[in-house]
């Protein structure tokens, strides 16, 4: 029988094209097209997903256009699951080239989704692949998931939940990097706003999902350009500003993007904004005050500006960003994503932000948490997965923590399982995550389809 190293090789040309069509998707999730629960790109790229499945011979479920399956049917009615995500985060600035074309350099794959998940999805659904066609009798039904709305509320897998009549024994969610996850950080949204009656500032925005570090934020404003540019000059932060109308200036300022769970060495562009327009002689009192206030949050990515500050041995720091700025209509909203160690008291810290809100003139609208977990990692199941990662890369892969949020925490028995590698060569050549220039080594793919078929193979064996 071929070995799935060399079935991987002579496979490689097709999986790079299939990665290819499914990136020229720009499946963002959005409500509010009718017909498709979270756009049509979504939509589209999950019936592509589907499509090639089918091909491969694999079992298929459309769920209503939230999420779909694809599967090898088992000797009974257990199943080991597979959990991915085709929807991506918005594409933003920044991209050397068009986020939605694939490019392959040194070995090195760029492309909104390529690493967050669509290549991680690609890899997984190629394992099922060659299982599929060694012939081999799984006990244990294999189902691939392929979720819609990962980036933007997990109501894809709520859907999938409550209309699966039994959920997986074991799963493994391909969103994250080798060896295993074995705790994620709670995850908090946050959003709260106030009113303001100003005369000058028109319009602020940064970001567009709440996950997200803003790479970009634009301000209107009731003054002619000349003035803009001779109040702004000499403050320390770059900027460009044109005339949008007579008497009102667009204004904009850079940051540096990053994913919410990650945001060391962001740079939040709605606090570079923030602190270019006080005191700049541009704004009234009213507006002044609002803008300190998005500063003063913004103190550091760890809730310092909110008092909500915290770590724990196990998860590190608890971090903060704000990932969606906006004054519309005279009302200033901030939508806050938090990601905080597991036994964090959420009860204090929600008190403790009402209170700060309140002091800079905001209230608090929404509060949505959904909790962390921790999984031991002494258990049977997790050492045989670790040990074979281990022996495919021929390194050491220690388990971890992390603040990123996965399907995981939405199901029994579940962990993040690869494919990145943590410290991959060629990393620093493009972008991480919900970055600019996103990518990953193909390498990493490949080793992640052989793994996810050993892997699936050993829990067929080792599960009850």
């Amino acid at each position: 029988m071929e070995t799935v190293g060399d079935w991987i090789v002579r496979h490689e040309g097709e999986f790079l094209e299939d990665l290819k069509r499914w990136i020229r998707y720009p499946s963002i999730s959005r409500k509010g097209e009718a017909g498709y629960p979270f756009g049509k790109a979504c939509y589209d790229m999950l019936r592509e997903a589907l499509a090639c499945a089918q091909r491969f011979g694999l079992s298929t479920r459309d769920f209503d256009g939230y999420c779909g399956t694809a599967s090898i049917p088992g000797r009974t009615r257990d199943a080991i699951g597979l959990f991915s995500h085709l929807d991506v985060v918005p594409e933003g600035s920044g991209w050397w080239h068009d986020p939605y074309t694939m490019s392959v350099k040194h070995g090195m794959i760029c492309g909104r989704g390529c690493a967050d998940d669509k290549g991680p999805a690609l890899a997984a659904l190629y394992a099922l692949r060659y299982l599929l066609g060694t012939g081999y009798k799984f006990r244990h039904s294999i189902s691939l998931f392929f979720g819609c709305n990962e980036e933007a509320g997990m109501e894809d897998i709520g859907y999938y939940v409550k209309r699966e009549e039994s959920l997986p024994v074991f799963s493994l969610v391909t969103d994250g990097k080798f060896s295993a996850c074995v705790g994620e950080k709670g995850h908090i949204i946050v959003r709260a706003s106030r009113p303001v009656n100003g005369h000058y500032l028109l319009s602020f925005s940064a970001g567009d999902v709440p996950n997200s570090v803003p790479d970009k934020a634009e301000a209107h404003l009731a003054w002619p350009l000349e003035k803009v540019e001779k109040a702004l000059q000499g403050r320390g932060i770059p900027f460009a500003a044109h005339p949008l109308r007579e008497g009102v200036t667009c204004l904009t300022v850079q940051g540096r993007s990053a994913h919410a769970a990650f945001p060391e060495g962001s740079l939040h562009a709605q606090k570079q904004l923030a602190c270019l327009l006080c005191g700049s002689g541009l704004l009234d009192a009213e507006e002044e005050q609002a803008l300190q206030a998005v500063a003063a949050f913004l103190e550091d990515d760890y809730g310092t500006g909110l008092g909500i500050a915290c770590q724990t041995p196990e998860f590190g720091k608890l971090t903060m960003i704000s990932g969606i700025t906006r004054w519309e209509e005279n009302q200033f909203t901030v939508v806050f994503d938090i990601r905080y160690p597991v036994g964090f008291p959420t009860t204090w810290a929600q008190e403790k932000m009402e209170s700060k809100l309140k002091s800079w003139g905001f209230s608090l609208e929404s509060w949505r948490d959904s909790p962390g977990y921790y999984r031991d990692p002494s258990l049977p199941v997790l050492q045989e997965i670790k040990r074979i990662a281990e022996r495919v890369w021929e390194r050491e892969l220690p388990f971890y923590v992390m603040g990123g949020g996965t399907y995981a925490r939405m199901l029994p028995n579940a962990v993040p399982f690869g494919p990145g590698l943590p410290g991959a060569a060629g990393r620093e050549m493009v972008g991480r995550a919900h970055q600019a220039n996103e990518g990953i080594r193909l390498e990493e793919l490949e080793k992640g389809i052989e793994i996810y078929v050993e892997t699936l193979l050993a829990l067929d064996r080792i599960l009850n």
